[in-house]
C-alpha cells in the first residue's frame, strides 16, 4: 500500500492548502490535490515501478491558482508515457499558478543515460496549454527498443542508438498534426537491414545482383523535422561497408511511410570494384521506393523500365 508521510494543512479563510507530503504516493494523486490542469497535463504518465515523491508549497484553490507555488521531486522505476517506460528517472516539477515546468531530468531508457526539459504554459488565448520538450538519449541499447515495437527480429546487443529532439505543440493533440520540432537520430553497429521493414529492399538488391541484399548497412545518421503529422528527413543516410543509402521522405504518426532510397556502392572495401564493375549498367536503377506503413511495407524500383519489372515480381 502506498506511505505518505508529512503535513498537510486547509485555509478555509483562504482557500488554499500548504503541503510537504513525502512518500510512495504516485504524482497523478499530486495533481488531484493542485487542480485539473496538472491532471490533464500528467494524464497520459504512467508508473509501473517504485516510486518516491516529496510535494512541498503551496496550493491556491481558487480559480486563479495565482498564489500556488509547489515543487514536487519525483523519483522511480518504470515510468513513462504510454508503453514507453523509462528503466530509471528522476525530476523536479515546479508548479506555478497554471504554468508547470519539469527541470533536472535525468535517468536510463534502454540502457542509455537521458536528460530532458518541458516546459507547460498556457497559449496565446489562456484556455488551452501548450507544451515545449527538449530530450536527448545516448548509448541506447537498439535491440531492446526494437524489442519494444514488438517486431519478431533479435539484434546484436552491440547496436547502439543516440537521439535528441526538440519539440512543442498543444497538450490535447492526439493525431500530433500540430506538432512541430526538429532532430537527429545516429545508430552504429546496429543490423539495420535486419528489420522487417528493409525486407522488401534486400530481395530486390538481390534480384539485381545474388547476395547484394544481405549486405550488412550497420550505421544510421539521420536529421528530421517534424511537421503537419510527420516526420520528415531530407538528410538521412544508412552506411556499411558495401552500400550507403541517401534516405528522403517522411513517416506519417497515422504509420504511413514514403521513402525514396537511394543505394550507392562504396568505393572502399574488397567488394566494391567487382560490384561496380558488375552493376555499372543498372546504376540508375538502384533507386527505391517505400510506401504503405511500417506493418505492411511496399518496395519498388523507382528508375525501371515495365519490361524489367517483372523480374522483381
Amino acid at each position: 500500500g502506498t506511505s505518505v508521510s508529512g503535513e498537510l494543512h486547509y485555509d478555509s479563510r483562504g482557500d488554499f492548502i500548504t503541503v510537504d507530503l513525502a512518500g510512495d504516493m504516485s504524482p497523478h494523486a499530486v495533481a488531484g490535490l493542485v487542480g485539473p490542469g496538472l491532471q490533464r497535463v500528467l494524464a497520459p504518465t504512467r508508473y509501473e515501478g517504485p516510486l518516491w515523491v516529496h510535494a512541498h508549497g503551496m496550493v491556491d484553490r481558487k480559480k486563479s491558482a495565482e498564489r500556488t507555488d509547489l515543487m514536487v521531486h519525483v523519483q522511480g522505476q518504470r515510468m513513462g508515457v504510454s508503453n514507453w517506460l523509462a528503466d530509471t528517472t528522476r525530476f523536479d516539477l515546479l508548479v506555478r499558478r497554471d504554468t508547470y515546468r519539469t527541470t533536472n531530468v535525468t535517468g536510463l531508457a534502454f540502457g542509455g543515460p537521458f536528460t530532458a526539459e518541458v516546459l507547460v504554459e498556457p497559449d496565446a488565448t489562456g484556455t488551452s496549454h501548450v507544451v515545449f520538450v527538449t530530450a536527448a538519449l545516448t548509448n541506447a541499447e537498439l535491440a531492446r527498443i526494437v524489442a519494444q515495437v514488438r517486431t519478431n527480429v533479435t539484434l546484436s546487443p552491440e547496436g547502439r542508438l543516440r537521439l535528441n529532439v526538440e519539440v512543442q505543440g498543444p497538450v490535447h493533440d492526439p493525431t500530433f498534426r500540430l506538432l512541430t520540432g526538429k532532430g537527429d537520430l545516429h545508430v552504429e553497429d546496429g543490423e539495420i537491414m535486419r528489420l522487417p521493414v528493409f525486407g522488401g529492399l534486400s530481395r530486390l538488391l538481390s534480384a539485381i545482383y545474388p547476395g547484394l541484399g544481405f549486405a550488412a548497412q550497420n550505421d544510421l545518421h539521420a536529421k528530421f523535422d517534424i511537421r503537419n503529422g510527420r516526420v520528415v528527413t531530407k538528410d538521412a543516410r544508412l552506411e556499411g561497408m558495401v552500400l550507403s543509402m541517401k534516405v528522403t521522405g517522411a513517416y506519417a504518426f497515422d504509420g504511413t511511410v514514403r521513402f525514396n532510397v537511394e543505394v550507392q556502392l562504396l568505393r572502399k572495401g574488397p567488394l566494391a570494384a567487382v560490384l561496380r564493375f558488375i552493376t555499372l549498367p543498372v546504376t540508375k536503377l538502384l533507386v527505391f521506393q517505400l510506401t504503405g506503413t511500417l506493418n505492411d511495407p511496399q518496395w519498388r524500383p523507382a528508375n525501371l523500365p515495365k519490361e524489367l519489372f517483372l523480374i522483381f515480381e
